[in-house]
């Protein structure tokens, strides 16, 4: 049984929610591009509404038959038959819909890249939300600050071994977390990154193939 539109809308809006309030933004745009790349019912929407739908149908034809000419394979839709499991409802998502005051203030604080700051303001929090958002605002820290110090140490040669701090904690951390089976997705994400920037990159591929799968949208 296929999937209707609607229905892959519906899990798009949802994947936008998620994404932006952990702060994912680019995901959270892919998602959206999707959501409007899905074409409308031109019956039922006003030619406003599906404009840039039809550009993107157009923009699909003309690649699938620039392929065809070249005789490159394109990948189509799935044949008949082909099962769909839709994307879970998030455990902390079916449980609240409301944010803690300490989530909202460290998010502002992200917003603002005051990242420290953020990580500091959810340090007693033990949700998953809130461990990933803070593991994630110290990764992007050790990130800042590495920039900062490749500036201030690069040698004539454009050269600094200027490394990101926090990928050892944020490591040891997430590890604990995934073995004791309470991490989520998102943390499966953060997790395999910092294994990659680390330079393992067979357990990185397998913990993000593992978030995939737990969630989709999550690219």
């Amino acid at each position: 049984m296929g999937i209707s539109k609607e229905s892959c809308r519906n899990e798009l809006r949802s994947a936008i929610r998620q994404l932006t309030d952990r702060c994912l933004f680019s995901a959270a745009k892919w998602a959206a591009e999707q959501l409007v790349g899905i074409e409308q019912d031109p019956t039922k929407y006003p030619p406003s509404n599906t404009r840039l739908q039809r550009d993107c149908s157009s923009i699909r034809r003309r690649f699938q038959s620039t392929n065809d000419n070249e005789g490159v394979g394109v990948i189509g839709t799935p044949i008949a038959g082909t099962s769909y499991v839709s994307t879970p409802v998030l455990e902390e998502e079916r449980e609240s819909n409301a944010d803690s005051d300490f989530y909202l203030l460290a998010k502002s604080y992200f917003n603002c890249r005051e990242y420290r700051r953020a990580a500091h303001v959810l340090k007693d929090q033990v949700g998953k939300k809130d461990l990933f958002l803070r593991c994630y605002a110290l990764y992007l820290a050790g990130e800042k600050r590495k920039e900062e110090e490749t500036i201030e140490l690069e040698g004539p040669l454009g050269k600094s071994d200027a490394v990101n701090s926090e990928l050892v904690s944020i490591e040891q951390e997430l590890s604990a977390v995934r073995k004791n089976g309470a991490i989520d997705p998102f943390g499966l994400y953060l997790y395999g990154l910092v294994l990659k920037e680390k330079g393992n990159e067979n357990l990185a591929r397998t913990v993000l193939v593992e978030s995939v799968n737990s969630y989709p949208w999550n690219c």
